[in-house]
């Protein structure tokens, strides 16, 4: 059998390349899940999911803007709302986890579909999930009775289903109907959520722009985008108060990760630039393993490489990457608060599909060049 036969995908639908992405994800998606189950099971709750839970117990009313509500600063239902049955059934338990459990379960699902969407070469099913995977950011808050473990799966989703919506021009209001409803969930569920939404859809009308103007897009989904901002508009604004409500904390922005622009919160180990040590610090956060580093060079590899994919990439990486953790740096530098890899976990599993999808691209273009000249 050719060894071409064994990574790229051929027009068969049956073909092992298929075969491998389904093997892949569910070996991967099975072992991650495993690893999630291991680090749940062998930490006790922490104080602020005893905090969410023991508020969560409370009568079900404003909990977001409770006197209280300084214990917890993410005012937004979202959470509270998805765990209300478990905690009324179990109580402070680890058992109230469960709707995390499902909620994760479908993120590696949404990843296997992405990867199926976008991908024509077995490894680039292989980097995705063995990134996600193995990514010990995302197995700690994976099962973690707090917002952050729904974040992950709520960015594939809306990046999933929000291609065909911006770039359809016939219209679907059936499919619409579906993802405006995940936007609102995804927008109130969330202070975060809010970014989430604006970058995938800033991702899909920027790269809709490539095969037709700027202008007609934004007038085919106008409406669409409308209809979002009314719904959530005033919802939305009620639970900002929330938060604003909180006293401010005056937390030290750099206190875990050092500031890139200053050389004395360095330590004596580092030689670097302290911009390059900040760098390697999310690097770390959105690989999760430092033997896995390697896979940055194709990172490298598609800006050099003339592919098909670049433009889009591009694209891809400072809109769904590089601009939402800068504006997460900057709010937290505004009200004085930690800078924590979790503020930005949604974009982890977003990173994991594109550097899959950079490798991904290469491999088939070599494979494409090498066709051409045979």
């Amino acid at each position: 059998m050719k060894l071409n036969n064994l990574i790229f995908k051929s027009d068969d639908p049956q073909s092992l390349h298929k075969l491998l992405g389904i093997v892949i994800a569910l070996a991967f998606s099975i072992w991650g899940m495993i690893l999630r189950f291991k680090a749940f099971a062998n930490r006790e709750l922490w104080v602020d999911e005893i905090i969410q839970i023991k508020m969560t117990l409370e009568p079900l009313k404003p909990l977001w803007l409770r006197e209280d509500g300084a214990l917890d600063i993410t005012s937004f239902p979202g959470d509270y709302l998805l765990t209300y049955p478990l905690v009324k059934l179990f109580g402070v338990s680890k058992w109230v986890t469960i709707p995390h459990v499902i909620v994760t379960l479908l993120g590696f699902y949404l990843l296997y579909m992405l990867c199926r969407h976008y991908f024509r070469t077995a490894f680039g099913y292989l980097v995705a999930f063995v990134l996600l995977c193995f990514n010990d950011i995302l197995i700690f808050h994976a099962l973690e009775i707090r917002p952050y473990s729904v974040l992950p799966t709520l960015a594939l989703a809306c990046f999933y289903f929000t291609k065909d919506v911006i770039a359809r021009k016939d219209g679907n209001n059936r499919q619409n109907f579906f993802v405006i409803i995940l936007f609102v969930i995804t927008i109130l569920f969330h202070p975060f959520g809010v970014s989430i939404a604006f970058f995938v859809l800033l991702f899909h009308i920027l790269n809709q722009s490539k095969e037709e103007s700027l202008s007609d897009v934004m007038r085919r989904n106008a409406k669409f985008i409308g209809i979002i901002s009314a719904i959530v508009i005033i919802p939305w604004i009620y639970f900002v108060v929330g938060i604003m409500l909180v006293p401010p904390l005056e937390q030290e922005v750099f206190r875990y990760v050092p500031n890139p622009v200053s050389e004395s919160s360095l330590s004596k180990s580092h030689n670097a630039p302290a911009y390059l040590v900040f760098s390697g610090y999310l690097a770390n956060h959105l690989i999760g393993l430092r033997s896995l580093y390697f896979l940055l060079l194709g990172i490298v590899a598609t800006l050099i490489i003339s592919h098909q994919d670049r433009y889009r990439q591009i694209i891809y990486f400072f809109t769904l990457i590089a601009f939402p953790i800068l504006c997460v740096l900057i709010l937290d530098i505004t009200i004085d608060y930690w800078f924590l890899p979790r503020q930005y976990i949604w974009v982890i599993p977003l990173f994991c599909f594109f550097l899959g999808w950079c490798w991904d691209s290469v491999i088939y273009s070599f494979y494409e060049r090498s066709s051409y000249f045979r």
